[in-house]
C-alpha cells in the first residue's frame, strides 16, 4: 500500500519545497521506494533544488503527447519525481475533464512505499482539493505573522469542508527550540479556541545557514551536509513519520485518494473571512505572533504544552508529545535524556579506549590491585561518577547526601571487587557498542586531557589555599564537565562542531542553550544532584561556567573548580588567567604559571602511560585491536573465573545483588529461598543490601500458585508485577510486597541451575524500568542461572 502525505503552507517561502524534497531523500535512504510529486502547479521549484533539468514535465503530459511514465525522472537521490510545470497559468486551473484524466492517470501508479505531495501555497482550489483528499497533511509554518495568518485561512477552509484526517504543524526556519514551542502553543491556541479541526506538532527544523548554501547549489542538504542541524532536524522528522505510518491499522489506499481529489478540486472551496479572532477582536497574527505575546503574556496561557527541551528537566527522547494527544510525536533533536526527567545514567558514557585497554591488560595479569584501581577511577571523570552513581545507590533515607572527600571512599563504600566488576563492565560495554563517533580528540585531547587537567589543577590549588579536602577539589575538577560528554554522547553529530569549533566557552553555552534549550554545565549538576551527591560539590559543577563576579560570592569549592576549569582552557590568554586567580585567591602570575607547567606534564604523563594520544584521534585498528582483547579475555575467564570465596548464603547473597546492580543499573530488594522441607519460600538477609530488612523474615507458601512470586520460583519464567495493571487476580502477598517494597512495581528473577530452582530475586522497578525489562528478559534470566551457582551450596536439592 502506498502512504500518501500531502505537505503545504498558508504561504509562499517558508521552506516547504526544501523539507518535501529533503524528507522524501531520507525515507528512500532508509529502504522506502518514495515518489515526490512536485504539485506546485504554476511555480514548481522541485527539480532547482534537485539540481536536474526535466526534459518533460506535468503540461507535456495533460497538454502533449507524454504518457505519465514518461516524465518520470527517477535521481540519483534514490527518489522519483514528477516534476510540475513552471510558469503556465492554466495547469494551475484546470478543466473538469483534464483533472478526471489527471486523476485516473495517476490512481494507476504502483509500487511506491511513499507518496509525497508538494503543494502550491494559500487556499486555491487545487491547494484544498489535495488537503482535503489526503488522510495527513503537514502544514509548514515560520514564526512570522504572515505565516502563521495564511496558515489560519488555510486550516479554517479545511475545517469547513469538515477535514477529519490528521494535520500536523512543523515549525520551520526556528531560531530555537523554545522559539518554536512558543509559536506551535500560541498557534493550536487559537485554532483550538475557534475552528473544528484537530492540529498536532510536526516536527522543528532550526536555522541552519547551510539550508541557503544547499539551495544555492541546487543540491539537498541531506546530500550536500548530511551532519549539519538541519539535516539532523529533517532525520528525526521522518523518524517518527515511519514510526506513526508503523502503528496505524490500514493504509490509505491509493487510488481512493485520487478519486477524493477529483472530487474536491471540483468544489468551489469555502473563502475564509478574513482571520480574525472572534472572540477578542485581535487579529490571529496578534494572538498567535510569540514575538508580540512574549512580552505580554496572555490572562489564560494554555494548560496543555507539547514536552519539549527545558531548562532540564525536558527525550520521551526525541519527541515533542500533547499530553492529550499521545499518539501525535513530534521530531526535532531536542535536549537529551528528556526520557529520564533530565537526567542522564552514568552507564551511557564511554571511556577512552586506550585507559580501557591498559585496566583490561592489568586484570588479565592480576594486578589490578587496590591501589591501582584507585589510580585508573581517579584517572577519568566517566569512571568515577559511575563510581559516585553507585555509591549514592547503596544510601538510604538516614544519609541523603553524600560527601565524598577522598579518593579512598570509593573503596570504603564499594569494596574492590565491586569496583573490578563496574571496570569490567564498562570495558565489556564499550568494547560490544559500535565505534563511538566522538570518540576522537573530542573524547581524548578535548574531554579527558582537560578533565584530568582541571583535577590536578583543583587539588594543587586546594593545598595551596589551605582547603581542608583537597581530593574532594580533584574529584570535583575531574567530573566537572561531565555534562558536555553526556550532550556530545547524546546527539554526536551536532555536538561534535561544538567542540571543534567553539574555542571562546561563551559561545558555546550560547549555542547550547539555543539548540538544547539548557547547558551541559546544568545537565551534569541536575544529574549529580539526583544521585544524592554532596551539594557543594554539584555546585562546583553547576557554577564553572558562571562569571567571574558571580564566582565571588561563592564557597571556596565553588571557586577552586572555577578557577581549575578557566586554568585549563586552551582560548583563555595568560593575562585573563592571571587576573582571575589573583581575584579569587590572590595567587601570583609565577604561581599560576608553575600549576600550569606540573598539572600539563602529570596529564602528559598519564597519557603515556594509558597510552591516550593527546595529538590525535583513536584510530580503528586501536578500536580493533581493543575489540579483540576484550574477547580474548572473557574466554579466559570463562575457563578460568576469578576465586570468589564465600563462607556464608548472606555473603553469596551480597555478591549476586552487588553483580546485579552493576550490570542492569537496579538494586535487587532481597532473596527468597526455599526452606529444608521445601514448603515456603524464605527470605535471606544480605550485610550491604539490607534495604529489604523491613521484610525480613517473611515467607511466601508454596501453596500459594497465584502468586507471581511462587510461579516465578516453580516455572523457572521470569515474572512482573506493576501498580497500574489491572492484579485483582494476584493474592494478597503480591499486593502487600508491592506496597511494601514503595515501587512501581516488582520483578521476579528466578534462580534456576539444571532446571533445579534455588530461589528468586526480587527487585523493585519504576515505570522507566518496566520499559527495559522485557528486553532485558533473557539476559535477566541467564543471570539468575548464574546466580544459582553462587548459592547452590547453601540451599538443599
Amino acid at each position: 500500500m502506498t502512504q500518501t502525505i500531502v505537505i503545504t503552507s498558508g504561504k509562499g517561502g517558508v521552506g516547504k519545497t526544501n523539507i518535501s524534497v529533503n524528507a522524501a531523500i531520507e525515507l528512500a535512504q532508509r529502504g522506502h521506494r518514495t515518489c515526490l510529486f512536485d504539485a506546485d502547479l504554476g511555480l514548481a521549484n522541485v527539480n532547482i533544488l534537485l539540481g536536474i533539468d526535466p526534459a518533460n514535465t506535468l503540461d507535456d503530459y495533460i497538454f502533449g503527447d507524454k504518457d505519465l511514465d514518461e516524465i518520470i525522472i527517477q535521481t540519483k537521490f534514490g527518489i522519483d519525481v514528477i516534476p510540475g510545470s513552471s510558469g503556465i497559468e492554466k495547469i494551475a486551473n484546470l478543466e473538469r475533464d483534464q483533472i478526471s484524466d489527471l486523476v485516473s492517470s495517476f490512481s494507476q501508479i504502483k509500487g511506491y512505499d511513499y507518496f509525497l505531495i508538494d503543494t502550491s501555497s494559500g487556499i486555491a482550489r487545487g491547494v484544498i482539493g489535495f488537503c482535503l483528499a489526503g488522510t495527513e497533511t503537514i502544514i509548514v509554518i515560520t514564526s512570522e505573522s504572515t505565516s502563521l495568518t495564511d496558515a489560519y485561512a488555510l486550516l479554517k477552509v479545511m475545517s469547513l469542508h469538515n477535514y477529519s484526517g490528521t494535520v500536523k504543524i512543523l515549525v520551520n526556519k526556528s531560531p530555537s527550540i523554545p522559539h518554536a514551542k512558543e509559536t506551535y502553543l500560541r498557534f493550536k491556541e487559537v485554532v483550538n479556541k475557534h475552528l473544528k479541526i484537530r492540529i498536532a506538532p510536526g516536527g522543528i527544523i532550526l536555522n541552519d545557514f547551510n539550508i541557503e548554501k544547499s539551495v544555492s547549489r541546487q543540491q539537498p542538504i541531506l546530500a550536500l551536509f548530511p551532519d549539519s542541524l538541519a539535516s539532523q532536524c529533517i532525520k528525526a522528522v521522518v523518524s517518527n513519520l515511519v514510526k506513526n505510518d508503523a502503528k496505524k491499522d490500514t493504509d490509505d489506499d491509493f487510488s481512493e485518494f485520487w478519486q477524493r481529489y477529483f472530487e474536491f478540486s471540483l468544489l468551489d472551496p469555502a473563502q475564509p473571512e478574513k482571520a480574525v479572532d472572534d472572540m477578542t477582536n485581535k487579529t490571529v497574527s496578534q494572538a498567535i505572533d510569540p514575538e508580540e505575546s512574549s512580552c505580554q503574556p496572555s490572562a489564560e496561557p494554555p494548560t496543555e504544552s507539547p514536552t519539549v527541551p527545558q531548562p532540564l528537566p525536558a527525550a520521551d527522547d526525541n519527541h515533542l508529545v500533547e499530553k492529550e494527544e499521545p499518539t501525535y510525536p513530534t521530531n526535532e533533536p531536542v535536549a537529551p535524556f528528556a526520557h529520564n526527567g533530565g537526567i542522564f545514567e552514568a552507564a551511557s558514557l564511554a571511556s577512552p579506549t586506550p585507559l580501557l585497554a591498559k585496566a583490561l591488560e592489568l586484570q588479565g595479569r592480576r594486578e589490578l590491585t587496590e591501589e591501582t584501581l584507585l589510580t585508573i577511577f581517579s584517572s577519568d571523570p566517566v569512571l568515577m561518577v559511575k563510581a559516585l552513581q553507585m555509591i549514592c545507590r547503596k544510601e538510604t533515607n538516614i544519609f541523603p547526601a553524600k560527601k565524598i572527600t577522598s579518593k579512598h571512599q570509593l573503596v570504603q563504600y564499594l569494596g574492590s571487587d565491586a569496583l573490578s566488576k563496574l571496570l569490567s563492565t564498562a570495558t565489556t560495554q564499550r568494547a560490544l557498542a559500535p565505534p563511538a563517533l566522538s570518540d576522537t580528540a573530542a573524547l581524548t585531547t578535548n574531554f579527558w586531557a582537560h578533565s584530568y587537567t582541571a583535577a590536578l589543577l583543583a587539588e594543587s590549588i586546594a593545598k595551596i589555599t589551605a582547603y581542608p579536602f583537597p581530593e574532594e577539589a580533584f574529584i570535583a575538577g575531574l567530573i566537572h564537565d561531565i555534562g558536555r560528554l553526556a550532550l556530545q554522547t547524546e546527539h554526536p553529530k551536532i555536538y561534535a562542531p561544538f567542540v571543534e569549533n567553539f574555542g571562546d566557552e561563551a559561545t558555546l553555552l550560547e549555542t547550547e542553550r539555543r539548540i538544547f534549550a539548557t547547558t551541559h554545565a546544568e545537565i551534569g549538576a541536575k544529574a549529580l544532584r539526583s544521585w544524592h551527591l554532596d551539594s557543594f560539590l554539584v555546585d562546583a559543577v553547576q557554577y564553572h561556567t558562571a562569571s567571574l563576579s558571580k564566582i565571588e560570592s561563592g564557597f571556596s569549592l565553588v571557586k577552586i573548580v572555577f578557577l581549575a576549569c578557566q586554568l585549563s582552557q586552551t582560548h583563555q590568554d595568560d593575562e585573563q588567567k592571571n587576573t582571575m586567580a589573583e581575584t579569587l585567591f590572590g595567587l601570583s602570575p609565577v604561581q599560576v604559571q608553575s600549576l600550569l607547567a606540573d598539572a600539563s606534564d602529570k596529564t602528559q604523563q598519564l597519557a603515556n602511560t594509558l597510552g591516550i594520544s593527546l595529538m590525535g584521534k583513536t584510530t580503528e585498528e586501536i578500536e580493533t585491536r581493543f575489540r579483540r582483547q576484550v574477547m580474548e579475555y572473557a574466554v579466559l575467564q570463562g575457563v578460568l573465573p576469578n576465586p570468589v570465596p564465600v563462607k556464608d548464603l548472606p555473603g553469596a547473597i551480597d555478591t549476586v545483588f552487588q553483580a546485579f546492580e552493576i550490570l542492569f543499573h537496579m538494586k535487587p530488594a532481597f532473596c527468597l529461598i526455599p526452606d529444608s522441607n521445601h514448603t515456603v519460600l524464605k527470605t535471606v538477609s544480605s550485610p550491604e543490601y539490607s534495604d529489604g530488612a523491613p521484610l525480613a523474615g517473611i515467607e511466601f507458601s508454596l501453596q500459594w500458585q497465584q502468586s507471581l512470586v511462587i510461579k516465578s520460583f516453580i516455572t523457572g519464567e521470569l515474572m512482573i508485577a506493576m501498580t497500574e495493571e489491572n492484579n485483582d487476580l494476584l493474592p494478597l502477598s503480591d499486593h502487600q510486597l508491592l506496597r511494601s517494597l514503595g515501587s512501581q512495581g516488582f520483578v521476579c528473577v528466578p534462580m534456576v541451575i539444571e532446571q533445579k530452582p534455588k530461589g528468586v530475586i526480587i527487585v523493585g522497578i519504576t515505570k522507566t524500568q518496566f520499559q527495559k525489562i522485557n528486553s532485558l528478559r533473557n539476559q535477566l534470566e541467564q543471570f539468575g542461572a548464574q546466580a544459582a551457582g553462587n548459592i547452590c551450596n547453601f540451599v538443599e536439592n
